[in-house]
C-alpha cells in the first residue's frame, strides 16, 4: 500500500538517525526517539506509536500525526509532536496557576507550577531551535 511505502521510508530515516535507538521484541523490530517509536512487524507492517498517549505503554498515533510523518519525515515530525505536547502541558500549568492564584494562594504550589512551566518552556525553546536547523 501507499501508506506502507511511506512508512518504509520513515523507518529508513529512523534507522539513519543518530538519536534513534533500537527496541526489538519477539516478532517485531522497532526504533524509538523521544518517546515515539516506529514498529516493523515481521510481515512488513508498520505502525508509529507514542508512549505519552497511553500512560505506561505505547499507543498508535492519530491519522493527522501520520500525515506529519508523511510530509515532514521522522525527526521533524517528532519535534512538531513534542512541541504540541509541551504547549498542552504549559496550557494546563497556566490553568493551575490561575486557579491557585484565585483560590488557595498556596505559595509553595505556585512556585512548583512556575518552575515546571519554566522547565517545559526551556524544552520547548530547545526543540524549536533544533527544528529551525532541519
Amino acid at each position: 500500500t501507499i501508506l506502507n511505502y511511506y512508512l518504509d521510508e520513515i523507518y529508513q530515516q529512523a534507522m539513519e538517525d543518530h538519536g534513534t535507538r533500537p527496541l526489538n521484541g519477539t516478532g517485531y523490530n522497532s526504533l524509538a526517539f523521544m518517546g515515539i517509536r516506529i514498529v516493523k512487524q515481521k510481515e512488513e507492517k508498520y505502525t508509529i506509536e507514542d508512549m505519552q498517549k497511553g500512560g505506561n505503554y505505547y499507543q498508535e498515533i492519530s491519522p493527522q500525526e501520520y500525515e506529519l510523518f508523511k510530509t515532514d519525515g521522522w525527526r521533524k515530525a517528532i519535534f512538531k509532536i513534542a512541541l504540541e505536547k509541551y504547549q498542552k502541558k504549559v496550557d494546563k500549568i497556566n490553568e493551575s496557576i490561575q486557579s491557585e492564584v484565585n483560590s488557595k494562594r498556596n505559595q509553595r504550589s505556585l512556585d512548583l507550577y512556575r518552575s515546571e512551566k519554566t522547565r517545559l518552556l526551556n524544552k520547548y525553546y530547545t526543540i524549536t531551535q533544533k527544528l529551525q536547523k532541519l
